[in-house]
Parts: structure tokens; C-alpha cells; sequence
């Protein structure tokens, strides 16, 4: 039996960035490692540094080196042509023949991976990173060229199967003409301790306050959390909850902290590093 195989690609990876994708990133490979899947991940760096090649225990890393990132489009439209034409080069029919590729977010970074799919007969998966006004086809459809739309219709059409970690997602894809079964919803992974180790940490839980990290926009549904903590305190709970980072839920729910009362119960120390 041939060794089942996965080509990861990220707009960006570890040391250039480590975030919510970068993360997701790596649970999902890890995980597919502990399954027998050989994963080899790709991302273009511009960090001088960085190797360009990694074993790890899933597989694989590798880097592609570039003077600026692919995704930016505009005057950087140099190095999106090179990762491009370097992506599909180097991920071959003769190596990779009916490789899946699975792309972290519908960006100018997923061309390569789509002409390489689409050469090698492979089916191509992309992970969405945001809805609503974070949405990457939004993002595409604000290039100032022709290029950005035409990527989009591309990947729209052409792209086996889009991943959504929410329902807003999902409905976003069907609007725009995305077939049900194309469409896979389900939540970010999460690493889990063992079991023996979570509940000595649960028994040992004494503490009050709770931290969010991430966008504050309304397709992070920041309201649900918010309102719950309201719930809570308003039910006499001595909880607070810090709420990190920026966006326009931030704009809205601080000062509806203070308008309520309720401004002992929540932090909002904006973009924090």
C-alpha cells in the first residue's frame, strides 16, 4: 500500500508568522502524521534565515524564498509570478500525481497550488480564514487589477472543496454560487492534553477571568461571548473577561461595557504583542 500523501500550502509560516493559520497549520499536519499521512508543508519566506527545507515528524516543511510576500499583489507582483511558477514546478505530475492540496485561504498565494492541481490531476482544498468584511474573496475582488477577480473565479470554480469553520462562511460560499457539496463546515482543531492531565488541571482551576485573542469583528461572533460574561455577572459571578485585539467590535462593545455598568467586568487592551 503507497504511502498517502498531503501538500499543506500557507501564505505564510513559522519564523515568518505564527497565528491562527500558522497554528491550525500544524495541528492539522501533526495530526495527519500521527495517522500515516506524509504532509509536506510549503509557504513562501522572506526571511533570510529561515531553511529552506525542514524534516519534521509529519514530513516535511518547505520554504520558498521570495523578496516579498505572494499574497500582496501590487508592486509585489514579481515575487507572486515567481512563487507561482516556482510552486508548479516544483510540485510535478512525475512526483505528485494525484497529490490533494490543501491551501490555507483564498488569496494570490493559492494560484500556484491551483495550476499545480490542476496539472498533476490532484484535487485542491482550500481553508477559508474569515467571512464578512474579513473576507478573502473580498480581498481578491479589491485588487486594483484585473487579477484579482480572475484568481477568484478560478479558485471558485475550479477548487474541489472549501473548507468553512463556521456557518457564516458557509452561507457566504453558497452566495456565491458554491455547490452544498463543495462546501465542508466543521471548527478549528484544537490540541487536547491527555485526559489523566485535563482533569488535574480542571480540579485545580480556581480563577475568575477569561482571555479572548483574535479580531474583534462581528464574524467572530464576539457578541455571544460578551453577552454570556453580561449574563454571568448580572447573575452576581465575579468574572472578568479580556477581550485582545482590534476591530469593530471592539468600537462597539467598549462602550457598551460602560454604558451598562459593567465596565469592571471587561478589558479591552486593544492590539498587544
Amino acid at each position: 500500500m503507497s504511502t498517502r500523501k498531503l501538500i499543506l500550502v500557507l501564505a505564510a509560516y513559522f519564523p515568518d508568522s505564527y497565528g491562527g493559520a500558522e497554528r491550525q497549520a500544524h495541528i492539522l499536519a501533526s495530526a495527519l502524521g500521527q495517522r500515516g499521512v506524509d504532509v509536506t508543508l510549503v509557504a513562501p519566506t522572506i526571511d533570510a534565515k529561515a531553511p529552506l527545507r525542514e524534516d519534521t515528524e509529519f514530513g516535511r516543511i518547505i520554504r520558498k524564498r521570495v523578496s516579498s510576500y505572494p499574497n500582496l499583489g501590487g508592486r509585489n507582483m514579481l515575487s507572486f509570478g515567481l512563487w507561482s511558477r516556482w510552486f508548479q514546478k516544483t510540485f510535478t505530475k512525475e512526483t505528485w500525481h494525484d497529490t490533494p492540496i490543501y491551501v490555507f485561504h483564498a488569496r494570490l498565494h493559492a494560484f500556484g497550488p491551483y495550476l499545480s492541481a490542476r496539472n498533476n490531476g490532484a484535487k485542491l482544498f482550500i481553508k477559508l480564514g474569515g467571512g464578512g468584511e474579513a473576507s478573502e474573496f473580498a480581498a481578491l475582488e479589491a485588487k486594483k487589477f484585473w487579477y484579482g477577480q480572475k484568481i477568484r473565479d478560478l479558485l471558485l470554480k475550479n477548487t474541489s472543496g472549501f473548507v468553512a469553520n463556521s456557518g457564516a462562511i458557509a452561507n457566504e460560499l453558497a452566495e456565491r454560487g458554491v455547490d452544498g457539496n463543495r462546501i465542508y463546515e466543521f471548527p478549528n482543531g484544537v490540541e487536547l492534553p491527555d485526559l489523566k492531565q485535563w482533569d488535574t488541571l480542571l480540579e485545580q482551576r480556581n480563577g475568575h477571568r477569561f482571555i479572548y485573542a483574535g479580531r474583534l469583528i462581528p464574524d467572530k461572533q464576539i457578541d455571544v461571548l460578551y453577552q454570556a460574561t453580561a449574563n454571568l455577572v448580572a447573575a452576581g459571578k465575579n468574572i472578568q473577561l479580556t477581550l485582545l485585539g482590534t476591530g469593530s467590535e471592539k468600537d462597539r462593545l467598549e462602550p457598551l461595557s460602560v454604558e451598562t455598568g459593567h465596565e469592571t467586568a471587561f478589558r479591552f487592551p486593544g492590539f498587544v504583542t
